[in-house]
């Protein structure tokens, strides 16, 4: 408890000093201290000032956290690799739960980059085949293709709006590799009496072709 050390003085002196040292204390207050106690520890890179743009991060960072087991994990991690041992986003300051959630969005990216590349790569798998018999079934399109290894639950017969088949199919091959060579090597080959052409194509366009 701090007392304002008036003894010694007397009269308006004692009042002056008193008025001097209430006032001093008011400030001290406001900047989060008070008789008996010391300030609030923050973790991180401080302690916390009282702001909604804090609480907002609190609020964003215990909703990540409920989110899962392994997102919860990520904020104890980041809070580990920076040394502060205190988990409850509430006693850390603004820069450093603003630090996380940089560090959480980049990671987001990485991965959302990393299943686009994904995606880039499947779709290399798909080729589009054009000038097939109209009498011709997804079995004898994996004969067709037999080198590359494709299987016959692989391959589509494309059929129209009237369910007659429209001499196109669409094939997923093993693998990127394998699609490029059959792309080079059995371009214009002969399937019966029709000679036919491969184009590059998409999961997008397997789908489709496969009605689901």
């Amino acid at each position: 408890v701090m007392l304002a050390p008036t003894g010694g003085y007397s009269g308006g002196a004692a009042a002056a000093v008193k008025s001097i040292f209430n006032s001093v204390a008011s400030s001290f207050a406001g900047h989060g201290y008070s008789s008996g106690s010391s300030a609030s520890v923050g973790g991180g890179y401080g302690s916390p000032p009282l702001n909604k743009e804090h609480e907002d991060l609190i609020v964003k960072i215990k909703g990540i956290q409920r989110s899962g087991e392994d997102e919860k994990m990520k904020w104890w991690s980041f809070c580990e690799k920076n040394s502060v041992k205190t988990f409850d986003p509430a006693r850390h300051d603004t820069a450093f739960l603003k630090a996380f959630l940089r560090d959480y969005n980049s990671r987001g990216v990485s991965r959302e980059r990393s299943r686009s590349a994904t995606r880039l790569e499947d779709d290399r798998r798909y080729v589009r085949l054009q000038g097939v018999p109209f009498s011709c079934k997804a079995r004898e399109v994996a004969d067709f293709l037999e080198r590359y290894n494709v299987e016959g639950s692989r391959c589509v017969v494309e059929l129209g709006s009237d369910q007659r088949p429209t001499g196109q199919a669409f094939v997923a091959f093993p693998s990127p590799e394998l699609a490029s060579r059959a792309l080079e090597e059995m371009q214009r080959s002969m399937m019966g009496s029709r000679y036919i052409e491969l184009f590059p194509s998409s999961f997008k366009e397997f789908e489709k072709a496969s009605g689901r």
